[in-house]
C-alpha cells in the first residue's frame, strides 16, 4: 500500500521502471487535479522511454483537447462518459495492476503483482476498449 502523494508518485516510478506499455482508465480531470506538477514530467520521462499509453477517461473537454495530442504523446484515448463518476484510477503494465484513490483528503496506491491478476485485468480493459468512444 502507497500512501498520499509520494505513494502514488511511487507507483507511476515503478510503471517507468518497468518500461512496458500500460493499459489504464479512470477519472483524468481528478488525476491531474491531484497530481498537477508531477504528471507532465511523467508524461515527458514516458515518451522518453516510448511506454506506449492506452487511456480510457471520460469525455471532458479537456480530455478531448488531450486526445488532440496523442500522437506526439505517445498514446491513444478513448471515452466512457461513466467514468466522469468514479474516483480511482487503475493502471495495468507488465504483470502488475495499480489501483489509486483520486482524493486529495486521502490519496492511496495499491499494487498488485501478479500474472493471472494483471492478465484478467488486462482482458477487461480490452472489453471496455472496444465498446468506448473514439
Amino acid at each position: 500500500m502507497y500512501e498520499g502523494i509520494t505513494g502514488i508518485k511511487t507507483i507511476f516510478e515503478d510503471i517507468l521502471k518497468t518500461k512496458q506499455d500500460i493499459k489504464g482508465y479512470g477519472n483524468t480531470h481528478l488525476m491531474i487535479e491531484l497530481l498537477e506538477h508531477y504528471v507532465p514530467s511523467y508524461i515527458k520521462k514516458r515518451i522518453e522511454e516510448k511506454i506506449f499509453f492506452q487511456l480510457l477517461t471520460e469525455p471532458s473537454q479537456n480530455s478531448r483537447n488531450m486526445q488532440k495530442e496523442d500522437k506526439k504523446s505517445f498514446r491513444e484515448t478513448r471515452f466512457i462518459k461513466q467514468l466522469q463518476t468514479i474516483s480511482t484510477a487503475t493502471y495495468i503494465y507488465g504483470n502488475k495492476v495499480a489501483i489509486i484513490t483520486l482524493l486529495k483528503k486521502e490519496p492511496l496506491g495499491i499494487l498488485i503483482e501478479n500474472e493471472e491478476v494483471s492478465k484478467s485485468q488486462r482482458t477487461l480493459f480490452n472489453i471496455l476498449w472496444e465498446n468506448a468512444e473514439k
